[in-house]
């Protein structure tokens, strides 16, 4: 780091999500964000890289529900049939 600081190169570290958890910045500016979930409780996850004063934006949710889309994939993607997807969930391969 040293040597890109005297080169006068922009730089950062590459933090593990932990690091991330603890890191003073990233703590002051939100970029982190629990957001509620109706499955999994509140989730920590990226808030967003930016905020505008007159057109703030913010995380809404976490995303589709587990199993949301998999009956369209296994149909319209890999070509299962609706007699395999019963035989799946009866194993409880999928949701």
């Amino acid at each position: 780091m040293e040597i890109s600081a005297k080169a006068q190169i922009t730089f950062a570290p590459v933090y593990s999500i932990g690091e991330m958890t603890r890191d003073v910045h990233i703590s002051a500016t939100d970029l982190l964000q629990r957001i509620p979930d109706s499955q999994l409780g509140n989730v920590l996850m990226p808030g967003l890289m930016y905020n505008l004063s007159e057109t703030p934006g913010s995380v809404r949710w976490t995303g589709p529900e587990l199993g949301n889309s998999t009956d369209a994939v296994l149909i319209d993607e890999l070509g299962f049939d609706r007699a395999q997807i019963y035989k799946l969930r009866e194993r409880g391969v999928v949701r």
